[in-house]
């Protein structure tokens, strides 16, 4: 319990040096609207861009289903990918796209 108490005060002192007020409130009235996460490293996979081919970042999300037989899971899913050069963000909304996934068997 001691050690928890010391990271909060640790974090709450950290906030006050170099965040706004008005981020610090918030995240105090909020705290689970905050995620902290490590960077990952992204698989690089060659694309089609401009006409040529180009690295570019990218990850795989599978396709599980559940039934009244268990888990079931799906040939392919949805690949990632980061269209900008060195970029790791993948997700559409903030600037990344999709590549069909083919899975042969």
């Amino acid at each position: 319990m001691k050690k928890k108490t010391i990271n909060l005060l640790f974090l709450i002192v950290l906030f006050t040096l170099f965040l706004p007020a008005i981020v610090i409130e918030s995240f105090l009235q909020h705290p689970r609207n905050f995620i902290a996460q490590p960077t990952i490293s992204l698989s690089a996979a060659p694309c089609y861009m401009q006409g040529e081919l180009k690295p570019r970042r990218v990850d795989l999300r599978p396709y599980a289903l559940y039934g009244p037989d268990g888990i079931e899971i799906v040939p392919g899913g949805l690949t990632r990918v980061a269209l900008k050069e060195g970029s790791l963000v993948v997700n559409s909304s903030q600037g990344g796209g999709s590549k069909d996934t083919w899975v042969l068997a």
